[in-house]
């Protein structure tokens, strides 16, 4: 649940500290106005903390069983 401020905080440290990674393109591309790498970097943002929910649930069903899958 607490991907999505992961990836938000990564903005903020990658800036602060000049670090590459996806903050620091996240932040150029606004300086920019590139909306199309701003598109590019939110929807792989967003694809992340999906994949990261699902493996999450999914380790969550192994580690308890009393868990069960709905029907």
């Amino acid at each position: 649940m607490h991907s999505g401020t992961l990836i938000g905080g990564a903005v903020l440290t990658e800036t602060v500290f000049a670090w590459p990674g996806i903050g620091r393109l996240l932040y150029e591309a606004l300086l920019q106005r590139d909306y199309n790498l701003l598109l590019g970097v939110f929807t792989v943002c967003s694809a992340m903390v999906l994949v990261f929910n699902l493996v999450t649930d999914l380790v969550y069903r192994v580690v308890d069983p009393r868990i069960e899958f709905a029907k």
